[in-house]
């Protein structure tokens, strides 16, 4: 998967895939205004199965994620919750001067722990369960029906994502 931390990448104009197997590119990438151009290399007919997926099994476009769920430790550190919320709220966290320069390096180092959702604040460790939303934009950079994944923490979040 791309680590949602590209989201902070304003000025990405172009973005280059290499041998990926993505069922879909993920829904963030719709928040890159810069972005103007999208080489996917390799498999390409992943995109055309999602397509077809999409389109013949209406019930499952949410897709419960089922993972080995650890509750957060009660005490965990003020540092690793602070994080949390900072990830969780989307912030480029490296231009933002009010977060300490501690701070933003224990985030870059867990960042990719946390899956953030597409829809609300909130960010939870990758082994959390949550919810696999897939939806189309159209024309998306001069493309038809580009398939988009989200990641969702409830299916509240993933109703509003998939029934805008």
């Amino acid at each position: 998967s791309l680590p949602f931390s590209l989201i902070f990448l304003k000025r990405l104009c172009i973005l280059y895939l290499d041998n990926n197997l993505l069922d879909a590119l993920p829904g963030f990438l719709l928040s890159l205004p810069a972005l103007k151009t999208v080489h996917r290399h390799g498999n390409h007919n992943f995109f055309k199965s999602t397509f077809i997926w999409y389109h013949t099994d209406v019930n499952l476009r949410i897709i419960p994620v089922s993972c080995e769920t650890k509750p957060y430790l009660k005490y965990e550190s003020l540092q690793f919750w602070a994080a949390k919320a900072i990830i969780g709220s989307k912030k480029d966290f490296l231009q933002d001067t009010s977060i300490v320069p501690v701070l933003k390096d224990f985030i870059a180092d867990v960042y990719h722990l946390f899956s953030v959702c597409h829809h609300c604040n909130n960010a939870s460790l990758f082994n959390m369960s949550g919810f696999k939303v897939i939806t189309f934009k159209n024309p998306y950079l001069g493309n038809t029906c580009v398939p988009f994944q989200h990641w969702a923490c409830s299916l509240d979040c993933a109703k509003s994502i998939e029934i805008p």
